[in-house]
């Protein structure tokens, strides 16, 4: 069993993180993501950008602490952690398409939950990221 220590580890270092990209990338489609960014990909430089971690959820997928967002005049910019990153590529969403939004109350937490253009995706963050949409 010693003799085969060696493969095993190496094995586990390109299963794991090759498993952890698919588990992302999976989670990328079933919540939406891939489908916001089709419509609405990041059109700035990411890196120039002020984000502030925030929880949230985009379609059916929840994201504690993870989402990066940051408000423009314009719209909504939105990003994950690197470790994150497989299908989550930036994105950038109008304020202008943000719509039928609703007021959520769970266990004391406040949020809102709008859905985005045409794609049939809802997003759901704190009130105070989405305060822009309402205009």
């Amino acid at each position: 069993m010693d003799a085969y220590a060696p493969l095993l580890a190496l094995i586990a270092l390109l299963v794991l993180p090759l498993f952890w990209c698919a588990v992302v990338l999976l989670l990328s489609y079933v919540g939406g993501w891939r489908r916001l960014h089709e419509e609405f990909p990041e059109r700035g430089d990411p890196a120039a950008i002020g984000y502030r971690s925030v929880s949230g959820r985009v379609g059916l997928v929840s994201y504690k602490q993870s989402l990066r967002a940051a408000a423009a005049g314009d719209g909504l910019h939105l990003a994950v952690p690197s470790l994150f990153r497989p299908g989550h590529p930036p994105l950038f969403i109008p304020w202008r398409v943000m719509r039928r939004r609703e007021r959520l109350c769970l266990l004391w937490q406040d949020s809102v939950r709008v859905e985005v253009g045409s794609t049939g995706v809802k997003l759901q963050l704190p009130p105070e990221w989405l305060e822009s949409a309402a205009g």
